[in-house]
């Protein structure tokens, strides 16, 4: 799934910065993606091809793919436009900065649905006892070196959309 996850973002990365933000792609550009795709869909699927399989998790991955190349596209937009306003210092900082507060604002969305936000304070309050007897350390070690992981990548990945722009 992630592989194909992240062939579908590149796809639509590719053609959001071309389209909305007026981006030229080089020659290696179109290089690149070609190999991103075709090494993308060759990690994506196993040989024989099951169909069933590939469609099932098909529609999950097109629109998770599609959402991070908004999102993106948009951090892109959001650090050139901060740039152009306001000079070139902390550009970074203040894009990033400004980038995850839209994040969360995104994140407490979801409270806005009776449904979800019913889940979520089940998820939060519900069943104390048995979520704090389950926990060993090496379980709180890997959740807390996954946040890690993730935030790094997270500030890294901003940093290269920084640098080189989101078709880069």
């Amino acid at each position: 799934v992630a592989p194909l996850v992240g062939t579908v973002t590149q796809i639509a990365t590719f053609l959001l910065a071309v389209i909305f933000l007026d981006k030229k792609p080089s020659l290696m550009n179109d290089f690149g993606l070609g190999v991103l795709i075709l090494g993308g869909f060759l990690i994506s699927f196993d040989v024989p091809l099951n169909y069933k399989n590939i469609v099932r998790g098909m529609k999950h991955s097109v629109l998770s793919g599609i959402l991070f190349a908004i999102a993106y596209t948009g951090f892109d937009f959001i650090y050139k436009e901060y740039e152009m306003r306001m000079g070139g210092e902390n550009v970074f900082i203040n894009g990033f900065f400004w980038s995850r507060i839209g994040l969360i604002l995104g994140g407490f969305s979801l409270l806005a649905v009776g449904k979800y936000r019913r889940e979520i304070i089940k998820t939060i309050f519900g069943k104390r006892k048995e979520r704090v007897e389950s926990r060993s350390l090496k379980t709180i070690f890997l959740f807390l070196l996954n946040k890690i992981f993730g935030g790094t990548s997270s500030i890294l990945i901003n940093h290269a959309i920084f640098l080189g722009g989101a078709l880069a």
